[in-house]
């Protein structure tokens, strides 16, 4: 997929993001959740795994690198937050094994912190 005006680099980590913690992922797994979770974590793990994609894409969308390591570190934030809404659906039983899911979480992370890496870099004043 390519976007005008967007490099190859960030739509690779927006599909992969979108990919591996995305909204299919969660609602499979909220499927199974009871009732009274519907407005509580179940909620919170589609919010979350809707958010990663979805800030990529606004920071890439707003021009700047400042604005796109804002997005970015919102991004991870979101990936944080799934993370340990997926560790607490475990732990009080709501979802079995997570460890796959877990570990594609893991992938879209280092994917972000190399490109913040690598955006970080380009904007700080040569010595």
């Amino acid at each position: 997929m390519r976007v005008p005006g967007h490099s190859g680099q960030r739509i690779t980590i927006w599909s992969s993001g979108k990919k591996r913690c995305g909204w299919r992922s969660q609602r499979w797994l909220t499927a199974e959740f009871p009732p009274d979770e519907r407005f509580g974590l179940s909620s919170q793990l589609r919010r979350s795994a809707v958010s990663v994609p979805s800030n990529i894409a606004e920071g890439a969308a707003r021009g700047s690198r400042a604005e796109l390591l804002r997005f970015l570190l919102i991004a991870r934030g979101s990936l944080a937050e799934l993370d340990t809404q997926l560790w607490l659906a475990r732990e009080v039983g709501l979802a079995g094994d997570i460890a796959d899911l877990q570990d594609r979480i893991h992938r879209v992370f280092g994917l972000l912190n190399g490109l913040m890496k690598s955006r970080n870099a380009t904007t700080r004043p040569k010595r």
